[in-house]
């Protein structure tokens, strides 16, 4: 997975700024933070999958302004315990990737309690963390003992905190979920031929002719964590949600508040001025694959159909018909369905009853 690495001369200014004046920078935070109007605190769990929508929705409820946000804190362990290592055997494979599914949620559990201290030190070289201006104070520190003292103060001061992550399927996380009264689950879900046309465009995370196999992977993995997400509905319905990136997209006013009710935020004129400004302004600051400015965030879900060779979105209907089964998604008839936007290609489902 590809993604923005900040210049060098970016991470020297850091460094200082984490030596010299992030004690003060600090401070001043906290006395913001002291200010924030909310309810009882809230920690929340956002899951999904790589281009999916994930930093936009992280952006709006970070909006809040009381809440500390920590954006993927987990490629170094699963660099230690070679996650995404194709050569590995079997045997081998498996028992790294159980023990990363152990340790995983133990490291959310300290960014969520602030428990930065309880890191391995090699968490933190993690840039990330970068991604956040929260969580990039981390980074800045590079262990630094008391700029971590400092960071974790910041993030108590803060009575709601938000854990991003696109690298944990949501199994191992139940148990930690179920943990904590005070923790909620928001796991987001996007049309697959969406996410995965961002992924090759922007990830080249395969090569169009190994398409099926990687649909077929990826849509099994979304199924697996649907299913298990609507059992949690079910069962605790006040603790997790689905989240459709799509309705986020085309009605993110309305959306967006469901997603502050769930919960339990205040959704204030200052936030949803920034929801207007980031998804409905027509303006921005120039669109990137990694920037959540969207002057229109409704053509940005869909730009894929305009661009996504039809052969290509044949095969992923093919290989996620349970996907599209649970969550409404049409699979496309004729290349002229594909491209018109106004044809739609979803049908309501009864789990849109149990969604934001």
């Amino acid at each position: 997975m590809k993604t923005m690495f900040p210049s060098k001369k970016v991470q020297k200014v850091g460094f200082l700024l984490a030596l010299c004046c992030l004690p003060l920078y600090l401070l001043s935070k906290i006395h913001q933070a002291r200010h924030v109007s909310g309810v009882a605190g809230v920690k929340v769990l956002l899951m999904t999958k790589g281009r999916s929508g994930s930093s936009l929705t992280s952006d709006i409820i970070h909006a809040h302004g009381g809440v500390f946000y920590t954006f993927e804190p987990l490629p170094p362990l699963m660099l230690r315990r070679h996650v995404e290592d194709r050569q590995m055997d079997v045997q081998t494979k498996a028992y790294h990737l159980a023990r990363y599914n152990q340790e995983a949620p133990e490291m959310i559990d300290y960014y969520l309690h602030c428990r930065f201290d309880s890191l391995d030190k090699r968490d933190l070289h993690n840039f990330q963390l970068f991604n956040s201006p929260d969580s990039r104070l981390l980074w800045y520190c590079n262990w630094n003992r008391s700029c971590v003292e400092n960071a974790k103060q910041l993030c108590l001061s803060r009575p709601h905190n938000l854990v991003k992550t696109i690298r944990l399927k949501v199994p191992p996380a139940v148990e930690l979920l179920l943990q904590h009264d005070d923790l909620k689950l928001v796991y987001l879900v996007r049309d697959p031929r969406g996410t995965l046309f961002s992924q090759k465009a922007t990830w080249h995370s395969f090569e169009w002719e190994g398409l099926r196999n990687f649909s077929i992977e990826h849509c099994q993995a979304v199924f697996e964590d649907l299913t298990e997400v609507v059992k949690l509905m079910k069962l605790h319905p006040e603790k997790a949600k689905i989240l459709r990136y799509e309705s986020l997209a085309e009605r993110p006013l309305e959306v967006s508040e469901d997603l502050y009710r769930f919960l339990g935020l205040e959704y204030t004129p200052a936030v949803r001025k920034f929801v207007f400004n980031r998804t409905m302004s027509g303006a921005g600051k120039g669109v990137d694959s990694y920037g959540t400015w969207r002057g229109n965030s409704s053509q940005a879900a869909y730009s894929w159909r305009k661009k996504l060779d039809f052969s290509a979105a044949k095969t992923i209907d093919e290989c996620c018909r349970a996907v599209y089964e649970l969550m409404g998604y049409l699979p496309v008839r004729t290349e002229e369905e594909l491209r018109d936007s106004s044809q739609n290609l979803r049908e309501e489902k009864a789990i849109d009853k149990l969604m934001i």
